[in-house]
């Protein structure tokens, strides 16, 4: 399915760790970790012996009986360390909660950020770890000439370019979705009215730089400088000459300028009943008549879906960009600019592949983009090359070593309190009518669950049988087998065409540390990547748990009612279920949420976050800890205490776990990046905005009213 996120087309270069040479250097290594772990361990002991002012604000008549098995012990350990206590938590929850993190850790120089995510995926990359600079730029150079030449290139091997020989629908044809987008974006995916169905869908492309901002505001002109100096840098290692590179490539930015120009502004694309326009393949030839759509999608498509019927039905995302970008490709430039736009796309899109001098090229862009200013080192490109290209195979191997049998029965167990919690705050809402809750109820119910893995992945035949068109070939052919998980990946997706819709598929593999859900399956999933500290254990006390795991659960379902998978129905089917009266009530609290974040500044670059862009999160994010937290206090689950917490209230701890999972370090550059193209709001506000408007949080922690993290009951925004 396609992503409304474009993301810089940058993959991480990596390098081999350097292994210290000096062995006063491993002494001194040794003795300062010596050092931190006592001092761990002394800081136990004090804050077990301590009354601090953030314990005095406990509720009395709590049993307190502590939890000491080793898990309880290391992850006490754990969250200690994330803690100031010279802050109070009313004043500001994040910095309370993740303080002595903040203070204690440094952001990677191959990083933008240092998330709790981050550091979970490092420690999985860790758990599945255990000759490509002798061929250089050959392989692309061998790509690029199987598909005409790239002008810029000229007379060396890799361009040789014929212009009496340009086929536009040829071109865009055969590369559109197998290897990269430049022109249109095209894939074939769920029927948003008929989830029933899959069929092609035509739209914007993804642009270089991510979002059409880099490409048309002044401010970012160094942004736009960077790109160019990369692609001029790119071309003349591939062979051009540099003056030939400069002309060429200044032609083809001025074009991409125009395509970023044409498209629809991001907020504007928020509106999913706005982006569906269902046509047929006679209909798009009619309406844009300057491109042979029929010849595009017969070679285009796979011959299982051949031929393609004028009667095909075709969703267009973006009719007036098709349209204009169309007329302008086709009247208004000259070929050899769009043949080097094309290639340049499909060039840039595989430069990970290649040598280190080119990957070098990388971590300049990347630096500007992102304030990185190293590689990461090359296991990490390997380990998440493999588990990208066989995440089912990789996946097995991952959980068969690091996941718990019972942990998905428990998270099971998890989800259910959620969906009944969800269930009886709509019981309780006062602003949406009895007739729209009775769909929301049905909805809730029908919502499908994947936890941890599919478990078919233990079954040889069927795994062997999931991967039988993906052929790789042995010895020095990275690039070439890249390419050949390219060609699988599009082979797999565009065959779906005309089959049967299997809404308990898997689209993601076991080792990823993320969640997602899936508007059009009605569909929520947990990998077994994320099933681990801090968000999940099955050792942990279920208020740590509850505090992790259960606000993404909660999150996971609210985006069924956030601003845009509120508009589809139980079936995954885009329908006006909502009275016009409970649409407006949403409305009117969804922009409570937007005016809130929209406040919010980040301390790195004083600038405001995006409220509008980031609603739904926020949303999901808000309804997620609202949920987990009246599950968590409903259920009969055992409340003992973690050693040195013994005078915190386990709702207290609750809120502390769901701070510290958001706990993230941020570059500079990475948070201009983040306001400008996520749809996340940055952990800072993810721990502090959903508190800010929480009465239990407020409650927990005996905050005075109209201090920070409780400001008075009219500024509190609920949606759920």
């Amino acid at each position: 399915m396609a992503s409304d996120e474009k993301k810089l087309q940058l993959d991480m270069a990596e390098n081999t760790t350097a292994v210290p040479k000096h062995p006063r250097l491993w002494v001194a290594l040794c003795c300062l970790l010596l050092l931190v772990v006592l001092a761990l361990l002394i800081g136990i002991i004090i804050l077990a012996i301590q009354n601090t002012a953030i314990s005095e604000k406990r509720s009395d008549g709590i049993a307190s009986d502590v939890c000491t098995t080793p898990h309880c012990v290391v992850r006490a350990g754990e969250m200690m360390q994330k803690i100031d206590q010279q802050v109070d938590p009313c004043d500001n929850l994040y910095e309370y909660a993740c303080g002595g993190w903040l203070n204690t850790n440094i952001i990677p120089e191959d990083r933008s950020s240092l998330s709790i995510f981050i550091e979970l995926s490092r420690a999985l990359e860790i758990a599945l770890k255990n000759t490509i600079n002798e061929r250089d730029a050959k392989p692309l150079l061998q790509f690029l000439h199987e598909f005409g030449g790239f002008p810029v290139l000229e007379g060396n091997y890799g361009g040789q370019w014929n212009e009496s020989n340009f086929d536009l629908e040829d071109l865009t044809g055969r590369l559109s979705a197998k290897y990269s987008s430049s022109i249109i974006g095209v894939w074939v995916g769920l029927d948003d009215k008929n989830s029933s169905r899959y069929i092609p869908h035509v739209d914007q492309p993804s642009l270089f730089m991510g979002t059409r901002e880099y490409y048309l505001e002044e401010k970012y002109t160094r942004h736009k400088q960077a790109y160019f100096q990369y692609m001029v840098a790119i071309t003349t290692m591939l062979g051009a000459n540099e003056t030939t590179a400069q002309r060429d490539m200044t032609a083809v930015l001025e074009f991409e300028t125009k395509l970023a120009n044409l498209s629809t502004p991001k907020e504007e694309r928020r509106n999913v009943d706005a982006l569906y326009h269902l046509t047929t393949l006679a209909n798009l030839t009619q309406e844009v008549p300057q491109f042979n759509w029929t010849k595009y999608f017969d070679i285009l498509m796979p011959d299982e879906n051949k031929p393609i019927p004028s009667t095909e039905e075709i969703c267009n995302y973006s009719p007036r960009y098709i349209e204009e970008a169309i007329r302008m490709v086709t009247q208004d430039t000259p070929v050899r600019v769009k043949a080097n736009y094309i290639m340049w796309r499909l060039a840039s899109s595989r430069i990970s592949y290649l040598s280190q001098r080119f990957r070098d090229e990388q971590v300049k862009i990347r630096e500007v983009f992102y304030g990185i200013p190293s590689k990461p080192p090359r296991y990490r490109t390997c380990v998440s090359v493999v588990n990208g290209a066989l995440m089912f195979a990789t996946g097995r191997m991952y959980v068969r070593e690091h996941f718990p049998g019972e942990s998905k029965a428990n998270v099971e167990i998890m989800i259910a309190n959620l969906r009944k919690a969800f269930k009886d705050m709509l019981e309780y809402n006062e602003w949406m009518d009895e007739e729209t809750k009775v769909v929301a109820r049905e909805k809730i119910d029908a919502m499908r669950q994947q936890i941890g893995y599919p478990d078919w992945i233990y079954e040889d035949d069927t795994l062997n049988e999931y991967y039988i068109k993906f052929n790789v070939e042995a010895g020095n052919k990275y690039f070439e087998n890249s390419v050949s998980q390219r060609i699988w990946i599009a082979w797999e997706r565009l065959t779906r065409l005309r089959k049967s819709v299997d809404k308990d598929e898997w689209s993601t593999g076991p080792a990823v540390v993320n969640a997602y859900y899936s508007k059009s399956r009605n569909r929520m999933v947990f990998p077994a990547g994320i099933l681990q500290p801090p968000f999940y254990h099955k050792d942990s006390p279920w208020y740590l748990n509850y505090g992790g795991i259960g606000t993404v659960i909660g999150h996971e379902i609210t985006h069924g009612f956030d601003d845009r998978g509120r508009k589809f129905d139980k079936d995954g089917n885009l329908k006006q279920w909502w009275s016009d009266e409970s649409s407006e009530n949403f409305n009117e609290r969804a922009q409570c949420i937007i005016d809130q974040y929209s406040q919010y500044a980040m301390p790195e670059i004083n600038k405001t976050l995006d409220g509008f862009q980031t609603q739904g999160e926020n949303i999901a994010d808000n309804g997620g800890m609202k949920e987990s937290y009246k599950a968590y206090t409903e259920s009969a689950y055992s409340k003992s205490k973690l050693p040195g917490f013994e005078k915190f209230t386990t709702e207290q701890l609750f809120f502390i776990n769901f701070a510290q999972v958001n706990c993230r370090l941020y570059r500079p550059e990475k948070v201009e990046s983040a306001i400008l193209t996520g749809v996340h709001s940055p952990g800072r506000y993810r721990a502090i905005g959903p508190p800010q408007n929480s009465g239990h949080f407020a409650k927990a922690f005996s905050c005075a009213e109209n201090s920070y993290m409780n400001p008075p009951a009219k500024d509190k925004c609920v949606v759920w």
